[in-house]
């Protein structure tokens, strides 16, 4: 499999998953990203929480999800732009 096919199988698991479950694209990109870093132990207790909000000088803020190290005390923040193009290096 090349990168081209895996990217598309990724982007219809993420469409799949998103129509069965009645939930956002961008939010099941992020619970897959998720569960994949999880796997390879790159984040331990990943957790969901999307916010969206503005910040000073009205700049866009945006958090997907966080997962909390244990043995250092710090914080991993998950930022994520999910466009679902068919070829990623088109601009929307």
């Amino acid at each position: 499999m090349d990168l081209n096919e895996y990217r598309q199988d990724f982007l219809d698991q993420v469409r799949a998953r998103a129509s069965a479950g009645s939930n956002f694209t961008h939010a099941e990109f992020v619970d897959i990203c998720g569960e994949l870093l999880s796997d390879a132990e790159e984040l331990s207790d990943f957790e969901v929480c999307h916010y969206r909000g503005v910040g000073s000088r009205n700049r866009a803020l945006g958090v997907d999800g966080f997962a909390q190290d244990e043995v250092d005390g710090s914080i991993r923040l998950i930022v994520a732009e999910y466009r679902g193009l068919p070829d990623p290096l088109c601009q929307a």
